[in-house]
């Protein structure tokens, strides 16, 4: 089964945060929330657009936010803020959020063709549960029915491409091909999803339900292979 894993950060990250208390990441991400609640609440007060008003309403409230993540993290902006940019806090907040395990560098090369192979396995299930579901639709509606999930080393990155099919003989249709990352997370096979609509449609999931081999699912923290071809990744592991 897919499941989602509990998260921490790297020990590096871990230890430089305890310069700043046990809790330090955690109380940093509070502040992230916050943050996003401010601007939910001052898109809901001033609409989408952006104006003088706006912008001054929003920055008001950040100073306060950051007041108060001084205050918890017991030391002034200056101290903690390059240490939460150099540790991507605000990516390991994500995980923290959604629950999910927190992934690096390491931990994707470390990754095999087999993890991938059980990567391959476990989003095969995922998805035919999925289709089953019909939660998956083409452009005009249509129901996607059948996956095929395949992996390939990708300037040092091991990503995993799953693309759904419909229709018939004479009118298939296919899905452009979602695409992981692959890791091996202290012994166990774990996938990342890189773009926004994989990220978002993985959360459909329900996990226990689903059988197969025990997968986790991350959220990466780290630098991508740049310049990112993606348009190759796409063509080598699409239908």
């Amino acid at each position: 089964m897919i499941v989602a894993g509990g998260c921490a950060a790297a020990p590096a990250a871990a230890e430089e945060a305890t310069k700043f208390g046990p809790d330090a990441l955690k109380l940093y991400c509070d502040g992230q929330e916050r943050y996003l609640a401010t601007i939910r609440e001052a898109d809901e007060k001033f609409g989408i657009s952006g104006t003088d008003e706006k912008g001054e309403w929003i920055r008001a409230r950040q100073a306060e936010n950051y007041t108060q993540i001084e205050k918890d993290l017991g030391a002034p902006f200056t101290e903690w803020e390059p240490l939460a940019m150099t540790e991507s806090w605000g990516q390991r907040c994500e995980a923290i959020w959604r629950g999910w395990v927190t992934i690096d560098e390491a931990d994707v090369k470390a990754s095999t063709s087999d993890d991938a192979k059980k990567v391959e396995e476990a989003l095969m299930l995922f998805y035919i549960k999925m289709n089953d579901r019909e939660l998956f639709q083409n452009f005009d509606g249509r129901p996607y029915t059948s996956v095929n999930c395949r992996s390939d080393v990708f300037d040092g990155f091991r990503l995993t491409g799953c693309t759904l099919a419909g229709g018939g003989f004479l009118d298939g249709f296919f899905s452009d091909p979602m695409i992981f990352m692959v890791a091996n997370k202290d012994g166990h096979p774990t996938f990342a999803p890189l773009e926004s609509n994989t990220k978002e449609h993985i959360k459909l999931a329900s996990y226990g339900d689903v059988e197969g081999n025990p997968v986790m699912t991350g959220w990466y923290v780290g630098p991508y292979p740049l310049p990112f071809n993606w348009a190759e990744a796409v063509k080598r592991m699409g239908n």
